[in-house]
């Protein structure tokens, strides 16, 4: 993850790393911290420049927009009827489409089969 934040194409601080669930929050987050790459949680964000990577979910990142967003999504475990599957996956693509419209230049998007 490192490598793709490194080879942004804007300032860090224009940027946004996007995830899904709070559990994959804590998951880019430890990996942020081992890669030494500054970054501000955007339940803490007010808008103010800086220089580091705003991260959250995509409930937190309604709203914004930033010039460049990366989009982590992990491989979700289908749980439930068929009906459940369904909706689980209706809800899936409209938090996708969010995440996609916070970007204004750059979009980068990346699966996780395993961590």
């Amino acid at each position: 993850m490192s490598d793709v934040v490194g080879r942004l194409p804007v300032p860090l601080g224009q940027s946004a790393l996007i995830v899904f669930q709070n559990r994959d929050l804590k998951r880019c987050t430890a990996l942020l911290r081992e890669a030494n790459v500054p970054f501000l949680p955007l339940d803490k964000y007010t808008g103010e420049l800086d220089d580091k990577l705003k991260i959250g979910t995509v409930y937190r990142a309604k709203g914004l927009d930033f010039q460049a967003v990366l989009v982590v999504r992990f491989a979700a475990a289908d749980a439930g009827g068929e009906a459940a599957v369904q909706e689980l996956r209706e809800l899936r693509e409209r938090q996708e489409l969010v995440a996609a419209t916070r970007a204004r230049d750059f979009l980068w998007w990346g699966d996780v089969e395993s961590l």
